[in-house]
């Protein structure tokens, strides 16, 4: 869980967390602050098996992919999005919006060239 700060990660390829994995989600089973957490993606995004996830997953030509009693809390930009077994998505305004990459958010610099890598 995010308690003071923020977190911006880009991933330059696909971005997947399986198998019970959090990010932001302490473990009382609560969410965290949604709009601390963005992920950015160049790739195509997979959660799945019981992950828990609160911020947003920026990706406008990802396939992305909740499945398997995810949990996923904040907002998602993406090209294709699927919900399959028990996958729960909850929308939260804020999300990512404390961040230092979410005015990267909608430009048209790919995140690559804004924040290196590649």
């Amino acid at each position: 869980n995010i308690t003071s700060g923020s977190l911006t990660l880009h991933s330059v390829g696909d971005f997947t967390l399986q198998n019970s994995a959090t990010i932001n989600y302490p473990s009382g089973g609560s969410a965290g602050d949604a709009s601390k957490v963005l992920v950015l993606v160049e790739g195509n995004g997979e959660l799945k098996n019981t992950m828990q996830f609160s911020g947003a997953l920026y990706g406008p030509n990802m396939t992305f992919n909740l499945e398997n009693s995810a949990k996923f809390v904040g907002s998602v930009v993406a090209e294709e999005v699927t919900l399959k077994n028990s996958a729960t998505l909850t929308y939260d305004s804020t999300a990512g919006s404390s961040t230092t990459g979410y005015s990267f958010c909608g430009s048209t610099t790919s995140a690559t060239d804004q924040y290196g890598g590649g």
